[in-house]
């Protein structure tokens, strides 16, 4: 059958007809994806889907729709146009556990196509779905994570994630060991899971003081730590290791979480990530610990018992200023008298037999940090 066949059988109500329209676009799709595009694939598909009620259908056509959208945006520009979204929305509750991961692979997919893509989902109502997803479908739960975590950058779906309950959901990925898992690719995708679950919690409580609360009540202080000490072990990250130093950062802004955080021993693994990680991951680390050290006296002590003064200050030598802005911060806080005059001095002796003076005045010489975090009394 050739894809001009498929498409034209895909309008009809034979059983027969739409299995064999929806099977040939479905080889076709992984293949050839600019012919099924020319030949109106793409619009045949949603009209198929809509139509029929064969879950033989359901899933071969799902499955050409997640082909085509992995294609190239033009496609998913298109996809989305011939009202993709709400098909594949519809898709994600479907009684076929194969049609259900076929769905969240293509809206996945979609979910990378820019700004306009993101607001069409959110508008589809992709959210609750793919929250009940993530509960319900372990083989679709890496594609449901990385949607969601995509949508939850886009402020209108991040609202719209926010309404559907997605925390106690995205915290229980996080504690999951995977030590049952067989073969390094079950394991690489929990990994993936978890760093996406991550920055989902993150994308939530950057700015939303009502998900920031639920992340700490819900357990998720203590699960980000474990998750971060996990991946550091291990030496497989994944991206998990930005994605939940970011979220600590993000958490360590409320007064109410510090303690929390210090309680859950976030300084030490933050302190090993600042010493070995990438420089996003370096900068959420330092920011973190500055966050943690400027609260008050029992965060400082933390961040300093942690071992965090020389690793912050041979942050001052990385080649990314933000790192360097974050590290300066962290160690003018831990400097601050106002922590505790005799606790601080002490930090201070330690932070000037580190270095940490002509690295920081070099810094201010280059307009990198403003004079007030020179330390010209360390």
């Amino acid at each position: 059958m050739t894809i001009e066949e498929a498409v034209e059988l895909a309008r009809s109500r034979e059983i027969s007809h739409q299995v064999g329209a929806a099977t040939t676009m479905r080889d076709m799709a992984a293949r050839h994806s600019s012919q099924v595009l020319e030949a109106g694939g793409v619009q045949a598909l949603p009209h198929l889907l809509a139509t029929s009620h064969w879950k033989q259908v359901h899933h071969a056509a799902a499955t050409a729709l997640a082909s085509l959208a992995a294609a190239s945006r033009g496609v998913r520009d298109t996809v989305i146009q011939a009202g993709g979204c709400a098909t594949l929305v519809r898709l994600l509750s479907d009684r076929e556990p194969r049609t259900q991961e076929a769905a969240a692979a293509a809206m996945w997919s979609l979910s990378v196509g820019g700004r306009a893509a993101l607001c069409a989902l959110a508008a589809a109502g992709a959210a609750q779905p793919l929250v009940k997803l993530m509960r319900s479908n372990v083989a679709a739960r890496l594609a449901a994570a990385s949607a969601l975590y995509n949508l939850a950058y886009e402020p209108a779906a991040a609202a719209a994630i926010a309404a559907a309950g997605p925390i106690p959901v995205l915290i229980h990925q996080l504690t999951v060991k995977g030590t049952n898992l067989k073969g390094g690719q079950q394991k690489e995708e929990l990994r993936q899971v978890q760093a996406a679950a991550a920055g989902t919690l993150w994308c939530l409580a950057d700015g939303q003081p009502e998900s920031r609360a639920a992340i700490g009540a819900g357990g998720g202080v203590q699960a980000l730590v474990n998750l971060l000490t996990r991946t550091l072990d291990s030496g497989n990250d994944s991206g998990a290791s930005f994605q939940v130093a970011g979220c600590l950062c993000c958490l360590a802004q409320d007064s109410s979480l510090r303690d929390a955080l210090r309680i859950a021993g976030c300084a030490e693994p933050l302190v090993r990530l600042l010493r070995s990680g990438s420089d996003g991951g370096r900068e959420q680390a330092a920011g973190a610990l500055w966050r943690l050290a400027r609260g008050n006296e029992a965060g400082a002590a933390a961040v300093a018992d942690a071992g965090a003064i020389l690793p912050l200050v041979l942050a001052l030598g990385s080649t990314s200023q933000a790192v360097q802005h974050q590290a300066a911060g962290c160690l003018r806080s831990l400097c601050s008298a106002a922590a505790g005059a005799g606790e601080a001095e002490a930090r201070r002796v330690a932070v000037k037999a580190a270095g940490a003076r002509s690295a920081l005045q070099r810094l201010a010489v280059a307009c990198v940090l403003p004079p007030s975090f020179t330390l010209l009394d360390v």
